[in-house]
């Protein structure tokens, strides 16, 4: 016996059955990448906030993490106040 020719419509089927294929693997290859970029952006963040704790630990002598949230906190009133008061003489000019 001889086989039967696949009709236009089971033609169609398999076409569209390996484009879904090739479309799942491309989401799957997609999230791979989003997953390894994120990996990455936060190991930089990570190293990035070891070193600039360090630097403020080494600079100002910090030997907690309270010292540390204080100082910042202090650190980050003073900032807004120097730039509350360039802007108003910016605007004065």
């Amino acid at each position: 016996m001889s086989e039967a020719k696949p009709t236009q419509e089971e033609k169609l089927n398999q076409r569209l059955a390996k484009i879904q294929e090739k479309k799942a693997k491309l989401i799957a290859r997609e999230q791979q990448i989003k997953a390894e970029l994120n990996q990455k952006e936060r190991k930089a963040r990570t190293r990035r906030l070891i070193e600039i704790g360090a630097i403020f630990e080494k600079g100002f002598e910090i030997s907690s993490t309270a010292e540390a949230e204080y100082l910042a906190r202090k650190l980050h009133d003073q900032a807004k106040r120097l730039l509350a008061e360039d802007k108003q003489e910016s605007d004065g000019r």
